[in-house]
């Protein structure tokens, strides 16, 4: 009645809530964490076990069918991600100009955090620079300044998620038996949770812009029984 929508996104063959998000409507959210994407590389990640390798300085389709309302446009929207970037040289590219592109238009991304070998880009679109844009629904692709042939980088991106500026959104990553992996709160850090061989979780750790922090560690003894 009020017009204040909640939505909620569910994946992994649609049994589990991948993003739950307040003051945003199901087509003005979307959460990408490459689980399920035979495209994904595997063993490298931020979350989980997947992220997807960035091989050309553009890539289509990295969110698609991300509704433009009118409402979404006058207030504005935030994209976020991690990325992760290395050369041959073992150095950083110093000018990796991030772009997210839409409808041929392009909008900058800044580094805001980083954690170990990942930082965190957003990209803020308001109201004055999406003028561009006229409402619809748009695929949003990435533009990346990839170092040279000479040098040589690889470039990997995990846990995409796009929301109105004003909306609040929380992620969750699982493992392949359906454990939460990691859990992503409306700043886009994580808590990331690891399970022994029988699935007891064992550590519980927090990210900050200082790195990874255990705030949780346990053991499990089981009792040999002798005969």
């Amino acid at each position: 009645m009020l017009n204040i929508y909640s939505t909620a996104h569910f994946s992994y063959n649609i049994t589990l809530p991948v993003l739950v998000a307040q003051n945003a409507s199901y087509k003005e959210v979307a959460f990408k964490d490459y689980e399920n994407d035979a495209t994904a590389v595997v063993g490298i990640a931020h979350s989980g076990n997947r992220s997807l390798q960035l091989t050309n300085s553009s890539m289509q389709g990295v969110i698609q069918d991300y509704n433009f309302s009118t409402d979404a446009i006058n207030r504005g929207v935030t994209l976020k991600l991690w990325l992760k970037s290395k050369q041959a040289n073992g150095l950083k590219n110093p000018n990796p100009n991030l772009k997210a592109e839409i409808s041929g238009n392009y909008y900058a991304f800044k580094r805001i955090a980083q954690t170990g070998e990942w930082s965190l880009f957003e990209a803020r679109i308001t109201n004055n620079l999406l003028g561009a844009l006229t409402p619809g629904v748009y695929d949003i692709g990435l533009n990346y300044n990839l170092a040279p042939g000479s040098i040589g980088e690889d470039v990997y991106i995990d846990d995409v998620r796009i929301q109105p500026l004003d909306a609040v959104m929380n992620c969750t990553v699982y493992t392949k038996d359906n454990r939460v992996a990691a859990q992503f709160d409306d700043q886009h850090f994580g808590v990331f949770y690891e399970y022994n061989r029988e699935g007891q979780l064992v550590r519980k750790s927090i990210e900050t812009e200082r790195g990874r922090k255990t705030v949780q560690e346990q053991q499990h003894n089981v009792p040999t029984i002798n005969k």
